[in-house]
Formats: C-alpha cells, sequence, structure tokens
C-alpha cells in the first residue's frame, strides 16, 4: 500500500504498540494484578506502554511535518520484539528447563 498510494502523497504506516495497559488488558490487569506483574516482567523496560503514549506515535504519524516515513511500522513496544521466544542458557537449553 505505501508504495502504491505514494505517489499521492499518501502515506501508509503502522504502529505495534506490544502489551497496552488499557482496555481489556487493563481490565484483566485490574481482575488479576498478578498477570500484571509478569506481563511487566516480561517487557525490557519494565513498563506497559498507555493509551495516551499510543496515541502520541500515531499523532507523530499524522504530523503533517511527517511527510516522508512510508511503508514502516512504528515498533511502541518497550522492547518486547527484541526478546527471543525463549531465553537460552549459556549451555544453549531453554532457562525454564
Amino acid at each position: 500500500m505505501a508504495l502504491e498510494y505514494a505517489p499521492h502523497g499518501i502515506l501508509v504506516n503502522e504502529v505495534a504498540p506490544g502489551i497496552v495497559d488499557a482496555g481489556l488488558s487493563g481490565r484483566i490487569f485490574d481482575e488479576y494484578p498478578e498477570r500484571k506483574k509478569i506481563a511487566i516482567a516480561k517487557v525490557p523496560t519494565g513498563e506497559l506502554i498507555q493509551a495516551d503514549e499510543v496515541a502520541l506515535h500515531i499523532a507523530h504519524l499524522c504530523d503533517p511535518r511527517n511527510r516522508s516515513m512510508t511503508g514502516s511500522t512504528l515498533l511502541c513496544d518497550g522492547g518486547v520484539s527484541l526478546v527471543t521466544a525463549v531465553t537460552r542458557r549459556a549451555d544453549g537449553k531453554a532457562a525454564d528447563a
């Protein structure tokens, strides 16, 4: 889409916020606080993103001064996307083995 619409001055991007402490996740975290602790432990920055922070990233993409960012995924997930699915020990075995 980004390539198709770029000649028309339309930028196409996406925001990937990771675990947001709002909406359904927020309700689950309120009901099961231990799940929130588990989620936070999986985020390298140690913080879940808030809805207003996601909105700031979206506002940046919509800003008229943003004239060149297209075809991109804006990761704002606290580093979750950088973590492998299973952390490995030095001997190559899964950390939970």
